[in-house]
C-alpha cells in the first residue's frame, strides 16, 4: 500500500452482531498465526459501542489500543474507507470521516486485508496508485493522446470525480 491509495469495505452488519474486525497485515494471512502483525486492527464493538484501533507489532503483542464511538448500528448495511497517508491513516464510516491514526508500522509492508466476525462482506477493493504523475497537459498534439503517453509542463486544471475520493494534498479535495 503506497500513500494516496485506500481501501473500500462495505456489507451489512448481523441483526446479532458483537463485533467484526478490519485488518491491514504483513507477515501471515490472519492475524493469530506466527508471523503476523497488524499495520491497522480495526474492532467494531456493538457489545460496547466502540471501535478499538491497535497496532500489533508482534504476534498478539499489541500497542496502546484507542478508542472511539461505533457509529455502524446491527442489521444496517456499513462502508468503510480506509485513506492511506504518509504518517497516517484517515478512516470514514459511511462516508463520514471518524478519525485518523498515526501508523506505527511502515505503509509499504502491508501485505493482506482481512475482514471477518458478524457481517456479511458485500465488496472490498483497495484503489489503484494515484497520481500517476502530475500535471497532466490541457492540449495533446492532434487533439488526443495515446495510451501510455507521459506529458510534462505547466498548466491550469481541473478533475471531476465521484464522491471526491481523491486528494491533492491532506486537507485539499478535488
Amino acid at each position: 500500500m503506497n500513500p494516496g491509495q485506500f481501501i473500500v469495505v462495505y456489507g451489512r452488519v448481523n441483526s446479532d452482531a458483537k463485533r467484526f474486525s478490519v485488518n491491514l497485515l504483513r507477515g501471515a494471512r490472519r492475524i493469530q498465526e506466527p508471523g503476523a502483525e497488524a499495520a491497522l486492527h480495526l474492532d467494531f464493538r456493538f457489545d460496547e459501542g466502540q471501535i478499538v484501533m491497535n497496532t500489533m507489532v508482534q504476534t498478539l503483542k499489541w500497542g496502546e489500543e484507542e478508542r472511539i464511538p461505533n457509529p455502524f448500528r446491527r442489521g444496517a448495511e456499513f462502508h468503510i474507507i480506509i485513506r492511506a497517508y504518509l504518517n497516517e491513516f484517515e478512516i470514514l464510516a459511511n462516508h463520514k470521516k471518524i478519525t485518523d491514526y498515526k501508523m506505527r508500522l511502515p505503509l509499504n509492508s502491508i501485505q493482506y486485508l482481512t475482514v471477518y466476525g458478524d457481517i456479511t462482506v458485500l465488496g472490498a477493493r483497495l484503489s489503484a496508485d494515484w497520481p500517476k504523475r502530475l500535471p497532466i497537459r490541457t492540449s495533446f498534439d492532434g487533439g488526443h493522446f495515446l495510451i501510455g503517453e507521459w506529458f510534462s509542463g505547466v498548466f491550469s486544471f481541473v478533475f471531476f470525480c465521484l464522491g471526491c475520493i481523491y486528494r491533492v494534498a491532506k486537507n485539499s479535495f478535488i
